[in-house]
C-alpha cells in the first residue's frame, strides 16, 4: 500500500521488459523506437544502493554499473533499506549531501 500507482499495462510491461525477459542488460529495451543499452551510455553516472534493500538488492543491481560504458561512473552504498534509502533519517546527513557534492562536481 506504499506504492504510487502505475496503470496497470505500464507495471505489467517493465516487470516483463525489465525483470522476466531482462531487456535493459541484454541490449534489447526499446522505449519510443529507440534502444536502452546500458553499454552506449556515456554521460556521468551514479548509481545509489542500500545495504538491506530488499525489493533491489546490491547483488542485482551491481551487473548495472558493470555495463555502463562512461568513465564517469560512481556507486554510492548506505546502510538501509529500499523506502530508508532516500526517505530515512541517515537520508539527510548521508545521501542527500553525498548527492549533492556528487553533483557539485560535475556541474558547470
Amino acid at each position: 500500500s506504499d506504492m504510487m500507482p502505475i496503470p496497470g499495462e505500464l507495471f505489467r510491461q517493465m516487470v516483463k521488459w525489465l525483470i522476466w525477459e531482462n531487456r535493459l542488460m541484454d541490449g534489447s529495451l526499446q522505449i519510443g523506437g529507440r534502444s536502452i543499452d546500458p553499454a552506449m551510455f556515456n554521460a556521468a553516472f551514479l548509481q545509489v544502493t542500500a545495504t538491506g534493500d530488499g525489493l533491489l538488492p546490491m547483488a542485482a543491481s551491481q551487473p548495472l554499473i558493470e555495463r555502463i560504458a562512461s568513465n564517469d561512473r560512481q556507486s554510492l552504498t548506505v546502510d538501509g533499506g529500499h523506502a530508508g534509502l532516500f526517505m530515512g533519517a541517515p537520508a539527510r546527513t548521508e545521501l542527500w549531501p553525498a548527492i549533492g557534492d556528487w553533483l557539485a562536481e560535475r556541474s558547470v
